[in-house]
């Protein structure tokens, strides 16, 4: 085995295990079978990461792993992104606060994506010099996608669980959406940032019809009527009034596209002897030609449209 240096992050009662070798890609383990989408928790353990920054390729899809990212969301996501983009088109990097705040990584990035997590250690990384730079990639004609705690980030404003003893309510700097994030967007002390008894099969609607995809702490998007430049490309279809479960939102000359709901979540890595997932699990199955759909339309809204060959295959 190779020189590493090994870094673990701590997330409440998950964790993360990130593998830096100098001669290779980076890696991520998880310990974790859930997502924690939502804002704030226990004080996490700071961690000083390095990367090996080379953003000479064009074309790269930059993932956030840095403090706050769960480690089951990141791992569910980098799956996704390999089962779904031609790995001869697009470069996947994970990236931390200070490349983002530091690195020439622009020009490269076809795309930057904040995944699930908590927000409020995204906000105390990059608020300032990092989310004016994301905000800059974007208005010059980049291109953003907040899952979860990452749409939490890029609102003008959030309130998660108001009034209970995870509240988090706040303005945040990013500012995509001009508007609030409020969440959980299934109603107040579901969430827990100890196991997944917050997990819903969010019924959102796409198109035609609907789908139930993975949901845990997200946020609506309150306020989104106001603005007619934000539109909105999904509803919680069971929740009264159909408020907003994704946002695509032009931003100067670029996009960003916000969800409430873990769009990237495929339960085949789900696990099916957890109390609170195993009565959902089959819910998901069952769905998962239509969100692998959905995951790819939204890819493609973003101008990610060189797909893996036969990824689809039988669906």
């Amino acid at each position: 085995m190779r020189k590493e240096e090994i870094a673990k992050l701590q997330f409440g009662a998950k964790s993360a295990l990130f593998v830096h070798d100098p001669d290779s890609a980076q890696k991520a383990y998880s310990q974790s079978s859930m997502s924690s989408c939502a804002e704030t928790g226990p004080e996490q353990k700071s961690s000083n990461l390095t990367f090996k920054a080379n953003f000479a390729t064009p074309s790269k899809v930059l993932i956030y792993a840095d403090k706050g990212v769960d480690g089951g969301a990141l791992k569910q996501l980098m799956r996704s992104l390999k089962q779904e983009l031609d790995p001869g088109a697009y470069v996947l990097q994970r990236v931390d606060a200070q490349m983002l705040i530091s690195e020439p990584w622009e020009e490269s990035a076809a795309l930057l994506i904040i995944p699930g997590g908590r927000d409020i250690f995204y906000h105390a990384s990059l608020d300032g010099a990092g989310t004016g730079k994301v905000r800059r990639y974007v208005e010059n004609g980049g291109k953003y996608l907040g899952i979860c705690a990452g749409a939490y980030f890029a609102c003008q404003a959030i309130e998660f669980e108001k009034g209970g003893s995870l509240e988090v309510c706040a303005e945040r700097s990013l500012r995509f959406f001009p508007g609030v994030a409020r969440g959980p967007a299934y109603g107040p002390n579901k969430y827990s940032y100890e196991d997944a008894r917050g997990v819903e099969a969010a019924a959102v609607t796409w198109e035609e019809g609907s789908c139930p995809i993975y949901f845990n702490g997200g946020c609506l998007f309150d306020g989104h009527e106001l603005h007619p430049h934000v539109h909105t490309i999904s509803r919680y279809s069971d929740l009264a009034g159909l408020p907003a479960a994704m946002l695509d939102i032009p931003v100067g000359r670029g996009r960003a596209i916000l969800s409430g709901v873990h769009i990237e979540y495929a339960p085949r890595y789900l696990n099916p002897n957890d109390p609170y997932l195993k009565r959902l699990i089959p819910i998901f199955e069952e769905a998962e030609p239509k969100r692998r759909q959905v995951f790819r339309s939204l890819l493609a809204r973003l101008g990610l449209n060189q797909f893996a060959q036969n990824s689809m295959a039988g669906f």
